[in-house]
């Protein structure tokens, strides 16, 4: 996630009879903890200044490019006080503190002919266009900046506290083809290890490319990241091969990065579920069933035979007690079993 300090939400008001402007927000860390609170809409006031400039996520799409061929992408962002917006290019390995007009403006490197970019209407889009020294093949890091105030690039030279700004780091690349990546569908697992589970499937374009040309990482969803495997099948389909060990049940938010020899980067998410698990105790009369509170869409079953294909629903209301649900049952007369069906 290229920006986790700030969030923006755009909420849509309706004019329905009836209708109360209630909001809930809910935090999940998919391992247990959650935390809600619900307030009400009513009238909603202006009170500071909103100068601080947003770069929209994931509209620089085209970031790929034979060798000598200029790439051109659309920057979109957003300023909710409308004031006018600076942009002010750097290469990431260099920085470049010119200041940048509102019209167009270049600069160059070793490595890059010209970087030029041309603001293309009054609401903070800008069309940039990246073209590499002739014969140029591999990468180019820029950091597009974007900020409030004409002054920004000045306040960075002389090490001032910064105007309202945003900033996001775009690398191309020259001489190389696109990855294509798909989250591979993994089944549930367990908190027992596991190893050489597909993650990831990928292709570039390149029919026969060797597997060593490509890099994947991992990222986990439980603060790990590890490095993965990655291997061909006959049908010359790529794979990306995982092994991981979860310390606790949950659905975790899973990241698998491929990487190229030459910097081309794709990136696919899927989730993993770590199965929740069941445990009993006996309480006088009663056996009392809890699990993770995290599983709330899961149905708990019984039957009395392990292989009886048509397991009934448990119909009694589960209770939230600490970070578990329970359910209280009466101790049956015959062994009986109960799983989490979802």
């Amino acid at each position: 996630m290229p920006d986790t300090s700030d969030t923006v939400l755009t909420l849509v008001a309706t004019n329905l009879a009836g209708v109360v402007g209630t909001i809930t927000v809910i935090a999940d860390d998919g391992i247990g903890g959650r935390a809600t609170n619900t307030f009400t809409a009513s009238t909603v006031t202006d009170t500071n200044s909103n100068s601080q400039p947003f770069l929209y996520g994931n509209t620089v799409t085209n970031l790929v490019a034979p060798v000598n061929v200029t790439l051109t992408n659309f920057i979109n962002t957003v300023e909710l006080d409308g004031d006018a917006l600076y942009w002010f290019p750097e290469f990431a390995d260099q920085a470049s503190y010119d200041a940048a007009s509102n019209s167009s403006y270049n600069i160059s490197n070793s490595v890059l002919q010209t970087l030029t970019y041309n603001v293309t209407n009054a609401q903070g889009q800008i069309q940039l266009f990246v073209k590499p020294a002739t014969n140029y093949v591999g990468r180019v890091s820029l950091y597009i900046i974007v900020s409030s105030s004409s002054q920004w690039s000045l306040f960075q030279q002389l090490g001032l506290s910064l105007p309202p700004y945003d900033q996001q780091e775009y690398t191309f690349v020259f001489g190389d083809t696109p990855i294509v990546a798909q989250p591979a569908i993994s089944a549930p697992q367990t908190t027992a290890p596991f190893t050489n589970l597909i993650m990831a499937t990928f292709t570039n374009g390149v029919i026969g490319s060797a597997a060593t040309n490509f890099a994947a990482a991992i990222n986990w969803g439980d603060n790990s990241i590890t490095a993965g495997i990655i291997t061909t099948n006959l049908a010359g389909l790529k794979g990306v091969l995982g092994s991981h060990a979860y310390t606790n049940s949950g659905d975790y938010p899973v990241y698998i990065t491929i990487q190229s020899a030459l910097g081309v980067t794709a990136t696919v998410s899927n989730t993993l579920t770590v199965a929740p698990m069941l445990q009993a105790s006996r309480g006088g009369t009663n056996i009392v069933i809890v699990w993770p509170a995290w599983a709330f869409a899961y149905q708990l079953q019984s039957s009395t035979n392990l292989a009886d294909p048509n397991w009934l629903a448990v119909t009694n209301v589960s209770t939230l007690t600490g970070f578990q649900n329970a359910v209280s049952n009466p101790v049956p007369a015959t062994k009986t079993f109960f799983r989490l069906k979802k």
